[in-house]
């Protein structure tokens, strides 16, 4: 076994043991050793942890080599500190995996670093999207900083059987900073929802590699730039929304087989807009202006019919007809029943009602175009 003691050798800058018989546990104390650039302890027959204390090593070391032993358990985070340093893990069958997100995502010279059973790549994805869209700043971020959590239990993650990430939920979350080139790796993603965040910069063309994208939402964030062309080769949108942003440019031609509904697909196409001229997008269903009013780009022609009931226009102008022309015929119902009672009134009524006539007229002048309004003529009315 290494024996204790190794501690007081203060100087010491390399300890090599590597291929011996030696078993036992990895003294804590050569944590202690400020000065250890290289560790070497494989290819031997050693047992029990890592211990925690080894991370210490953070600032010295330059070779960690535990490799071809026996060792089990989880491997320390603290190894994740190495950043500069070679980590040598491998071939250690009583490792519980995967390895903690640091030692994955921040060292280099981690010998597993590429083993998607050690370190998935989906976890080094969400890893990236996670520090590019600053999330330490979000409002919910349960189990993303976890340097063990499964990535499908991330908070807005949502994973099929085969934990692959398949929808990634994070709308009104105080995501900022800029979307990840990286997040071209989530290859089974079906549904990206970002929208009403802060997340700055030009939508990376990566998005248009996740082939199997059916909704994507980024509306209502601060992107800027083209459109990546890449999206037309979204095959299986259902959902694009893209309004809310400071995008500028033409739409590419993006597959609309399944963009059927009104507002399946949504840009800044309308006006006024933040630039002189909106962006242009022939194939949107729905164009939204700088003060956030949206549009519908296509009324449909019996709109007003299908309010109101009717299924053909030319139904509806029958109705509307004989609707008018029965209101005409009680109007003139009404008005003959008045003119029948008023000639019933007293004589001197009928007399005041002509002196206020001609006083009328004497007013307004019997040549006047307002003396139209007093005739009972019906050829001049």
């Amino acid at each position: 076994s290494v024996p204790e003691g190794l501690s007081n050798l203060f100087d010491l800058a390399e300890l090599d043991l590597s291929e011996n018989s030696i078993s036992g546990s990895i003294p804590s104390d050569i944590g202690n050793l400020p000065r250890l650039k290289t560790f070497n302890v494989s290819n031997n027959i050693m047992t029990s942890t890592v211990p925690y204390n080894l991370g210490k090593l953070w600032n010295s070391i330059a070779v960690f080599d535990v490799s071809r032993n026996k060792l089990r358990g989880t491997i320390p985070s603290v190894l994740g500190t190495f950043e500069d340093a070679a980590v040598h893990v491998r071939n250690n069958g009583g490792f519980i995996h995967p390895a903690p997100m640091t030692l994955c995502f921040d060292v280099s010279g981690f010998d597993l670093r590429h083993n998607p059973t050690v370190c998935p790549l989906e976890r080094n994805t969400l890893r990236h999207f996670y520090i590019s869209a600053k999330g330490q700043e979000w409002t919910e971020s349960m189990g993303w900083d976890d340097e063990y959590a499964d990535h499908c239990s991330y908070y807005g993650v949502v994973c099929n059987d085969e934990s692959q990430v398949v929808e990634l939920h994070l709308a009104n979350n105080g995501l900022s900073g800029t979307l990840t080139e990286k997040v071209k790796n989530l290859k089974f993603l079906r549904r990206l929802d970002l929208s009403d965040n802060d997340i700055k910069g030009s939508i990376p063309s990566g998005v248009g590699e996740l082939q199997h994208l059916d909704h994507l939402r980024l509306s209502y964030n601060a992107f800027t730039g083209e459109v990546p062309t890449d999206l037309e080769n979204l095959q299986n949108l259902r959902l694009l929304h893209l309004h809310g942003n400071r995008l500028t440019g033409t739409m590419p031609p993006i597959p609309s087989d399944f963009l059927t509904g009104v507002s399946s697909f949504v840009s800044d196409c309308g006006v006024p807009s933040d630039f002189g001229t909106p962006i242009r997008c022939p194939e949107c269903t729905m164009c939204c202006n700088l003060a956030g009013n949206c549009q519908s780009t296509e009324i449909p022609t019996s709109f007003q019919d299908e309010v109101l009931g009717f299924d053909i226009h030319q139904q509806f102008s029958w109705v509307f007809g004989i609707s008018l022309a029965t209101y005409m015929m009680f109007l003139l119902i009404g008005s003959f029943a008045y003119d029948r009672l008023s000639e019933s009134r007293s004589y001197y009524d009928r007399s005041m009602k002509e002196r206020d006539k001609k006083y009328a007229l004497n007013k307004i002048g019997s040549g006047s175009v307002y003396s139209f309004f007093l005739t009972k003529n019906w050829v001049a009315w």
